[in-house]
């Protein structure tokens, strides 16, 4: 399970919200002294993201506080999947379908856009149901 800190902003019965700051992986990388990425990153200001978290063992929390989320990682690399590969499939597969149809080259492009746009519309329509089932919400750890 992937473990974040992050503080409390507000409280509900069964719901919080926390404020995360969001991470680059330029912090933990060897190059950074010598990256032009970095030092952009640097000029620009942290980002706070407010998440909501469901708390269903109603511990007992208050603003301010510092909790611990997790995330499982076969949530994470599932979401990583569907974003990048599904789109890139989707352009490669309606690609080579147009080729093998020898239709010219300018409506391969527009085919293989076709393929792109229908893998994130795919890509879409399974986060959502996904988020439905709560697959790929943050859980509520520890209370520090």
């Amino acid at each position: 399970m992937i473990e974040e800190s992050a503080e409390v902003v507000r409280v509900d019965k069964m719901t919080l919200w926390v404020s995360v700051n969001r991470k680059s992986a330029c912090a933990s990388c060897s190059a950074s002294q010598g990256c032009g990425q970095k030092k952009i990153l640097d000029w620009l200001p942290t980002k706070q993201v407010e998440v909501e978290v469901g708390n269903p063992r109603q511990l007992i929390v208050s603003p301010g506080q510092q909790v611990t989320l997790g995330l499982h990682e076969g949530a994470l690399v599932r979401a990583s999947l569907l974003l990048y590969m599904l789109p890139l499939a989707g352009l490669i597969i309606f690609a080579l379908f147009a080729n093998i149809l020898q239709f010219s080259e300018l409506f391969q492009i527009i085919i293989a856009i076709l393929g792109l746009i229908t893998g994130f519309v795919v890509t879409r329509v399974i986060v959502v149901r996904e988020l439905a089932f709560g697959d790929f919400e943050p859980q509520l750890l520890r209370v520090h």
